[in-house]
């Protein structure tokens, strides 16, 4: 094999971000966000996590444009929602209106002038009288190059090679190992494509759970995309701690000019927001 053969030009380049959580006290806040209504300054009241958050964010985004990334995908739980279970705790700004203005003012960077793809998230972080993650891609639509909004699922023709990618937020969640829950939503799949049920499908991917997890079982790659949340006791539970915690960061899917796949993970420090260590 010619030495030069070896260095492979990528066809298309596509990246993977879930779970922004966009103005949740424990997620992300972009600068220069303020409310349109009270004229209050959103993006002044974060914390330290935060900012750590964001500029975790810059450093993904750089990545993103050292690669030469094409295509951004997002898995859904855009926003953080106005979490009515606790009347709006632990939310920067419950008006969902500038939440939505806080995620056009963070993605635009990564969008612009890219394809970009986006599927909802858990009902939680949607709103009864609105789709919250199309009105998201229609306003982000302006800065792209193509942008699709795809529901709760879609298969995508990766235009260019051979490869579909089966996108959506989650999947069933497993007691242990987590990826238990993606070698059995594989072996369902292939079950379906046997019975000529689903087209070919050669990568799951899925957010959700905040963690970074790729298996390559010859037949799928099979990934979990990281958030960009920090821990917190959910409903005040701190249940299985150590199993909770969370990855911060992107994954960077490479296809190249022989159809051959590389899959890289990016994770960043994650910050203590309410369980640092304390002096005692």
């Amino acid at each position: 094999m010619n030495r030069t053969e070896l260095v492979i030009k990528p066809k298309r380049v596509i990246a993977f971000v879930s779970d922004t959580h966009v103005l949740s006290d424990f997620a992300l806040c972009p600068d220069g966000l303020v409310n349109y209504e009270t004229g209050k300054n959103i993006s002044a009241m974060r914390s330290g996590g935060q900012l750590q958050l964001l500029d975790a964010w810059r450093q993904f985004l750089r990545v993103c444009d050292m690669w030469h990334v094409d295509t951004v995908v997002h898995l859904g739980d855009a926003v953080a929602g106005v979490n009515p279970s606790e009347c709006g705790r632990n939310v920067m700004d419950t008006d969902l209106e500038v939440q939505k203005d806080g995620f056009v003012l963070l993605m635009k960077p990564l969008v612009e002038n890219r394809i970009y793809h986006q599927v909802s998230g858990t009902r939680y972080h949607e709103a009864r009288d609105s789709r919250i993650h199309k009105d998201l891609v229609d306003r982000l639509r302006p800065f792209c190059k193509e942008a699709y909004f795809h529901h709760s699922i879609a298969n995508i023709h990766i235009q260019g090679t051979s490869k579909t990618m089966n996108i959506a937020h989650a999947c069933t969640s497993a007691s242990i190992y987590r990826g238990q829950a993606l070698e059995r939503e594989s072996f369902f799949i292939m079950q379906a494509e046997a019975e000529g049920l689903l087209p070919h499908i050669d990568y799951v991917v899925r957010g959700h759970l905040h963690r970074f997890l790729h298996l390559d079982n010859g037949y799928h790659h099979l990934i979990f995309v990281p958030g960009w949340m920090a821990w917190f006791p959910y409903r005040d539970k701190v249940s299985l701690y150590g199993r909770m915690q969370p990855h911060i960061g992107g994954v960077i899917l490479f296809i190249d000019e022989r159809d051959r796949t590389t899959i890289h993970h990016y994770l960043f420090e994650t910050p203590k927001i309410v369980d640092f260590v304390k002096e005692g």
